[in-house]
């Protein structure tokens, strides 16, 4: 039984493995951080995810930085070693709290384009009172 559990555990690696190298991956960034506790769960080496996981959660194109956070809020509840005993190696964890924050940072950039096709234009907000006469716009005959 137990060469069973260890034949069909190392079929698991290899299916995510499997995942993880093809490109490009058939999963995307939102599936991808959707399945990311069951992919640290089943024992993959911390090298292979630094290289082929990190990197995809470090660019996290088209994903908000919200969605990231609260990904990265769950990988630190689910994995906390007070309260699970499932844990991840706590350097490859600092590497992946790491790839979250330069995921997080890119997904805010993504969001701030400049604008194209800008006029200027002067706005005028007046803030006078409504009881003065002409309300302080200037006049425009």
């Amino acid at each position: 039984l137990s060469a069973a559990s260890a034949a069909l555990a190392e079929a698991i690696r290899d299916k995510w493995r499997g995942i993880l190298t093809a490109e490009p991956c058939p999963l995307g960034v939102e599936e991808l951080l959707a399945r990311l506790g069951d992919i640290l769960r089943v024992g993959l080496e911390p090298h292979f995810l630094k290289w082929h996981l990190l990197g995809r959660i470090a660019r996290s194109e088209g994903v908000s930085p919200q969605l990231l956070a609260r990904t990265l809020q769950r990988m630190r509840q689910d994995f906390d070693p007070a309260r699970d005993r499932t844990t991840v190696d706590p350097d490859f964890f600092q590497s992946l709290e790491a790839a979250f924050a330069r995921g997080i940072d890119a997904a805010g950039d993504q969001r701030a384009q400049p604008l194209r096709h800008f006029e200027r234009a002067v706005i005028w907000l007046d803030l006078s009172p409504p009881s003065t006469p002409g309300n302080g716009a200037p006049d425009v005959g």
